[in-house]
């Protein structure tokens, strides 16, 4: 990737991912992270209508994880990611004939084959010109392809002290982020020209267990499991009303 490509926001940000790499996998290695990591993966895909077979790109891939979570001969992996040290760790552990990794930048992405897929975890709210990069990501989509984002939303008050509290002692987590409520992400996607957008309530006692890796591990893995059990149950439910109370959101959108 060039990196002159990168805004200064952006290297700033792929700096950081580099030097925190080891920490950052540690997330996924961990039992009682990686529970609730998997299930955050297969509630923000669960919005989008079964297909037999997909062509799927993430953005903002990280360290490859996601590739075997969605382990499935019917799907064609490509993962994307600026940060070079967690793509290289992609490529040693995850890569495969259906999973395969690049150093790129959402920006400025191209592929040959269209996606039937493109999705994002926690990653949109890093970016300054957000409805550019969406508008972007949307050309890479077949038509009737779908867009998909999770993102950490701020309606909850308790929640945004969590958050505020974290970014004042904990250095692996990025100071200068944006939060997005599902009125601001159903507008980006209008924008953008996506149709059938569909947002839904992600996270509600699991997302600090797929954030940071609590110890004592013995103790932290069936707090892990009950708090994705009851994450399960209110995912399912979809009341509105669970909106305001969750850490993040699920967007989805469909290219017309």
């Amino acid at each position: 990737m060039d990196q002159h490509l990168l805004t200064s926001h952006e290297e700033i940000d792929r700096k950081h991912f580099d030097t925190i790499t080891p920490r950052y996998v540690r997330k996924d290695l961990r039992w009682a992270s990686r529970l609730a990591r998997r299930l955050r993966l297969e509630q923000t895909l669960s919005v989008v209508p079964a297909v037999d077979a997909v062509r799927v790109l993430e953005v903002g891939c990280g360290a490859g994880f996601s590739a075997d979570y969605l382990a499935n001969p019917q799907i064609d992996y490509v993962g994307i990611d600026y940060s070079e040290n967690l793509i290289k760790y992609a490529k040693q552990h995850h890569a495969r004939d259906q999973a395969r990794f690049e150093v790129a930048n959402a920006r400025t992405y191209t592929c040959d084959q269209p996606f039937d897929v493109v999705f994002m975890i926690g990653v949109l709210h890093h970016f300054q010109d957000i409805d550019l990069i969406v508008r972007h990501l949307v050309t890479l989509l077949k038509r009737g392809g779908w867009f998909v984002a999770n993102e950490p939303q701020p309606s909850n008050a308790l929640i945004r002290v969590a958050r505020k509290l974290r970014k004042s002692i904990d250095p692996s987590y990025t100071k200068e982020q944006a939060q997005l409520t599902a009125e601001q992400l159903r507008g980006v996607y209008s924008r953008a020209g996506l149709t059938e957008v569909v947002t839904k309530a992600q996270g509600f006692l699991s997302t600090p267990f797929a954030e940071v890796p609590l110890k004592p591990h013995v103790l932290a893995i069936p707090l892990s499991s009950c708090a994705c059990l009851f994450d399960k149950i209110l995912f399912s439910s979809g009341a509105s009303v669970l909106a305001k109370l969750s850490w993040n959101v699920v967007a989805a959108g469909r290219k017309p």
